[in-house]
This record gives C-alpha cells, sequence and structure tokens, in this order.
C-alpha cells in the first residue's frame, strides 16, 4: 500500500522495487498516483500462493476504508485474521470453519523508509 494525498493506494506486483521506480516516475503508474503522487511506501506483504490469490487480496484490501487500512499499516501481521473475518460467512453455531485466507501464508515485508 502506498500513502497518497488521497488515501492509501493499493496494488498487486511481483517486483516491488520496479514498481515503486514506476509510480515515481509516472511511467506505467496507476491513474489513481498519476493524480494523486506517493509518499510514501506504507505497507507491502509477500504472498506465497497464486497470482489469483495476490489479487483477491488487493480487491479486498481496496474495499476497506481508511481506518482498516490505517490498522493494517500498524499491525500488518493481522491481516489474515482481518481478511478473513471481512470474508466470513456465518456458520452452524459451535462450528469452526477455516477461513478463505488461512491456507496462505502471507507476511509483511519489512517496511522500508521508502520516500517517493
Amino acid at each position: 500500500m502506498l500513502d497518497t494525498p488521497a488515501g492509501y493506494y493499493t496494488g498487486y506486483t511481483v517486483n516491488l522495487d520496479k514498481r515503486l521506480k514506476e509510480h515515481k516516475n509516472g511511467v506505467r503508474g496507476a491513474k489513481f498516483t498519476r493524480g494523486f503522487k506517493p509518499i510514501e511506501l506504507a505497507r507491502a506483504w509477500s504472498i506465497e500462493g497464486s497470482k489469483s490469490d495476490a489479487m483477491k487480496i488487493e480487491a479486498k484490501i481496496k474495499t476497506m476504508g481508511r481506518k482498516q487500512k490505517e490498522y493494517l499499516v500498524k499491525n500488518p501481521g493481522r491481516i489474515k485474521p482481518l481478511l478473513n473475518r471481512l470474508s466470513t460467512t456465518s456458520t452452524n453455531a459451535g462450528e469452526k470453519s477455516l477461513g478463505p485466507f488461512d491456507h496462505l501464508n502471507i507476511k509483511p515485508v519489512r517496511k522500508r523508509k521508502v520516500k517517493l
């Protein structure tokens, strides 16, 4: 997630450093970040799974409000419980089920002091 004057930008990439440079230089940057220049890298996660899994996580984060995104920035290790809570359908009383993201290995990437 990138911090911008208009809020957090969320995107998927396989090469974080390259993508950050693209956003910074306006080359192949998303329409959102061309209009609202990123200030810094707020948070990133490494996801061991398929591209489809990563894009589902990206889509779920994009539905979150600013407060939920701020919570993730401050508590990056809590991403899986939050994603599961936002995606869980009700189950029978007493029945414990796995959330849709429990099978994935999602790790916060060490936060870098990257000013864009």
